[in-house]
Parts: structure tokens; C-alpha cells; sequence
């Protein structure tokens, strides 16, 4: 007759508490990731916003926002122009054919975006880092 082996494993209800604890911090310091990813944004695309000459000069750079908003442990950054004090903005945005002085041009806010897009995860990441450093 064969014998029965048996295994207890102690102290699991710690490793599982640990494990939560780097997810929770995980969660917390992409955040801090993705906000540096939209500040950087922000600020290229500030340098390419138009400006106009007329009296509403700056009206549209000044309406460049980043908002980070969090839910379900999901975050979401968001850069906006616009709104009700600068209605054209997508008009500017997506006029290719309109004169602007360099730096300043159509597609001031896809552009950064695009640019900064390979970079994304190399960003955040080097934020989670110390969470698995611990």
C-alpha cells in the first residue's frame, strides 16, 4: 500500500497581501508615469500651438490643458484645447493648409503625441521601478 504525502504551506496569506501591495503601488506610480508622459506632451505641444495676431492673441494656447483622471484602477490622461473660449481649436488643429509661423503649426497637439507614442511605456516603466526594488 503507498503512503500519502501531504504539503503545508504556511504564510501564503502573506505572500498574496505582499503581492497587493506591489500592485496597489504599481497602480499608483504608473500614474505618476502617464502624468509625466502628458506634461510632456503638453509642453511640445504648447510650443507648436498657432497664435494668432489678433486681438484673441494666445486665446487658444492658453486654453491647453492636461487632465489624469483615475477609475476602476485605470487612468486616463487627457490634453485638451478649446472649449467655449476657443471654439476653432479643431478647425486650427486640422488645417493644413493655413500659414503658421514656424514653430507653430497645424497638428499641434497629434504631433507631440505621435512623437512621444514609442517612449510611452519606457516612461512608466521607469516609474514602477521602484516598486519591485523594495
Amino acid at each position: 500500500m503507498a503512503g500519502i504525502v501531504g504539503l503545508e504551506i504556511k504564510g501564503l496569506d502573506n505572500v498574496f497581501n505582499n503581492i497587493n501591495k506591489v500592485i496597489a503601488e504599481c497602480v499608483d506610480l504608473s500614474k505618476i508615469g502617464l502624468e509625466k508622459v502628458g506634461d510632456d506632451i503638453l509642453r511640445d505641444s504648447q510650443i507648436e500651438c498657432p497664435v494668432s495676431n489678433k486681438p484673441t492673441k494666445g486665446t487658444l494656447k492658453r486654453t491647453g490643458k492636461k487632465y489624469t483622471t483615475s477609475f476602476s484602477g485605470f487612468h486616463v490622461c487627457e490634453i485638451k484645447y478649446g472649449g467655449p473660449e476657443a471654439p476653432y481649436a479643431l478647425y486650427v488643429h486640422e488645417d493644413l493648409e493655413a500659414q503658421h509661423v514656424p514653430p507653430t503649426k497645424a497638428k499641434f497637439l497629434e504631433d507631440p503625441y505621435n512623437r512621444h507614442l514609442s517612449t510611452f511605456v519606457a516612461k512608466i516603466a521607469r516609474e514602477l521601478g521602484p516598486a519591485f526594488t523594495k
